[in-house]
């Protein structure tokens, strides 16, 4: 098992957590309100979100943190992975002919 924080969690935890939040706002996020909304300590939110920004994932904006190119290239990837539309296509052409 990874090793926790003092709160008690890991590494992989704060930094999925950091994410979703980024991607959950619709306003970019900062540091000072993540870390009371995450309840995660400021400066580790605030060198989790540096790190994230350099890898691309998030993008650092003037009033905050937003998904970066990297983050949305991957939602794109994974959207077309989707098979949904594919699957309920024979279902809805069912109920359409009803």
């Amino acid at each position: 098992m990874p090793p926790a924080s003092r709160s008690g969690q890991s590494l992989a935890a704060r930094i999925i957590r950091v994410i979703e939040a980024a991607v959950d706002n619709a306003e970019p996020v900062g540091p000072r309100g993540l870390a009371r909304t995450l309840d995660i300590d400021r400066s580790t939110v605030g060198r989790l979100l540096q790190q994230l920004n350099e890898l691309e994932v998030l993008d650092r904006r003037p009033d905050g943190y937003v998904p970066g190119p990297r983050l949305v290239g991957l939602s794109r990837v994974m959207a077309a992975r989707d098979n949904l539309p594919e699957a309920i296509g024979p279902v809805l052409g069912a109920l359409v002919d009803r």
